[in-house]
């Protein structure tokens, strides 16, 4: 579960890990760009699932409230993001800007 929750232990870079979780999680949904969108939109909601699930065993084994290196949210987040957005270079970095400009405003 630590390497789902972790996405694939990029939570664990030292340099701005959600940032590194953002865009593991682009390049992690680029394959599902060829699918159809139910497809795209079943991945996505078990992504979500599946993130909360490891998430909060992260929090109960760490005992802290949103560890540094759990970056599943990023990484479904920006599925989420990118859900319904054509497959084209401009929409994936405005998605991935704006998902990180708003965690920036937000204090994350």
């Amino acid at each position: 579960m630590i390497f789902v929750a972790t996405g694939c232990y990029a939570g664990y870079s030292t340099v701005v890990p959600g940032t590194v979780g953002s865009l593991l999680g682009m390049l992690f949904y680029v394959p599902l760009t060829t699918r159809p969108n139910i497809t795209r939109l079943f991945a996505t909601a078990a992504l979500f699932f599946l993130g909360v699930f490891a998430s909060n065993y992260m929090e109960s084994i760490w005992r802290i409230k949103d560890p540094k290196p759990v970056v599943i949210d990023e990484i479904a987040g920006m599925w989420i993001g990118l859900l319904f957005v054509p497959y084209q270079l401009r929409y994936f970095v405005a998605a991935f800007v704006s998902a990180r400009q708003a965690e920036w405003l937000l204090g994350g």
